[in-house]
């Protein structure tokens, strides 16, 4: 699936933008403003550690990304 080095740079930069998103939609003052608190009831807890999980993978797959060597 992952054959060349552009394709982890792809994954990590869309895991990336996956966290992002989640570590907004996570709660705080401000989302009850947006609306979210009404749509989405989640813990908010739980969804910084989706964000964080999502985000050290994304990371980890750029340094991957970076050290391999196409052929």
């Amino acid at each position: 699936m992952l054959k060349k080095s552009k394709d982890y740079f792809y994954l990590g930069g869309f895991l990336l933008f996956i966290s992002v998103i989640l570590y907004f939609i996570k709660g705080n003052e401000r989302n009850a403003y947006l609306g979210f608190s009404d749509v989405i009831n989640v813990n908010y807890i739980e969804m910084l550690l989706w964000s964080m999980f999502f985000a050290l993978i994304g990371f980890q797959s750029i340094i991957i990304g970076s050290l391999k060597k196409d052929e």
